[in-house]
């Protein structure tokens, strides 16, 4: 097989990042901080979730759905993002880093 065709098949065959969370997009959407990390804002966009953070505004992917686990790849390596929830389904915190980001 050629060169050409083995990348071609290679990228024919690489999965697409997943966009859409597994809850309502209105349950993550917020401003969360921590004194460590500072604020950083979970918004809707055409596909999914960004977060804003800073002067970074990067889209969020799905890790891992059953653990509301999301990454922002764009931050140079992975950044696990893990969403926690409060009892009317909102979410209440976001941990990562070690840190928990309270929703403000």
């Amino acid at each position: 097989m050629s060169f050409w065709r083995a990348v071609s098949a290679r990228l024919a065959s690489a999965t697409q990042p997943v966009r859409t969370p597994p809850r309502p997009i209105a349950n993550y959407v917020g401003q969360f901080e921590d004194a460590a990390l500072g604020r950083m804002e979970i918004m809707p966009d055409s596909a999914g979730l960004r977060l804003r953070w800073g002067v970074l505004d990067v889209p969020l992917e799905v890790q891992d759905a059953a653990k509301n686990v999301f990454v922002a790849r764009d931050f140079g390596g992975l950044s696990e993002l893990q969403f926690v929830f409060g009892d009317d389904g909102r979410g209440v915190a976001i941990e990562t880093e070690g840190r928990r980001l309270a929703r403000l």
